[in-house]
């Protein structure tokens, strides 16, 4: 990756525990019998969601959908962000990645996190990123140079989601045209 700024570099470990061992221990309370069947329903109800008045998290997202909430930095206050931020480390989430982050909502974030930031795709990312997990790579292409920056942010969008991401830049006509580009996707095609 290019341009990286890292600010700080720990694990993130705040002592919040994570959603699904929260409902573990709800359901753990219904069957030894500490509490009853309706009220761990309505426990789960209210868990899921925390409301920030500039904000309603998802902190269940990742048990339904695989990948947790992530943050649109884009429209909001530093501020906001780092409120978002510290929800969602008490609620247990080890990594957050926040989209459309300008170099001041970093820095405001850097103040209280490990943050690697990177300001061409204004990706930040708070935590490690995991280990790829996922079935093949995915292949990030564009057309020219003006591409990169919306390219780069796919790219930390698949990794901070535990895919491989091969970028694949300068591929336009332009390229395909004088072999360039076609010969590296022939090669990358050919190598899986």
């Amino acid at each position: 990756m290019r341009g990286i700024v890292v600010w700080g570099y720990a694990p993130l470990d705040y002592g919040g525990s994570s959603e699904k061992g929260k409902i573990e221990k709800i359901l753990e309370r219904v069957q030894r019998g500490g509490i009853s069947i309706e009220d761990a329903v309505l426990q789960l109800k209210k868990e899921p969601f925390e409301d920030l008045e500039y904000a309603k998290i998802d902190h269940h997202r990742e048990l339904r959908q695989g990948n947790a909430e992530v943050i649109l930095g884009e429209g909001k206050t530093p501020e906001q962000m780092l409120g978002i931020s510290e929800a969602m480390v008490k609620q247990g989430q080890k990594n957050i990645l926040i989209t459309r982050l300008y170099a001041e909502g970093a820095e405001k974030i850097h103040e209280r996190y490990p943050l690697q930031y990177d300001a061409e795709s204004r990706i930040g990312f708070v935590g490690e990123l995991p280990e790829p997990d996922g079935k093949g790579t995915i292949l990030i292409a564009t057309g020219g140079a003006s591409d990169i920056p919306v390219a780069e942010e796919a790219a930390w969008t698949a990794l901070s989601m535990g895919n491989q991401a091969q970028r694949l830049y300068g591929v336009g006509v332009v390229n395909i045209d004088n072999g360039f580009g076609a010969g590296c996707l022939a090669s990358m095609i050919n190598h899986r």
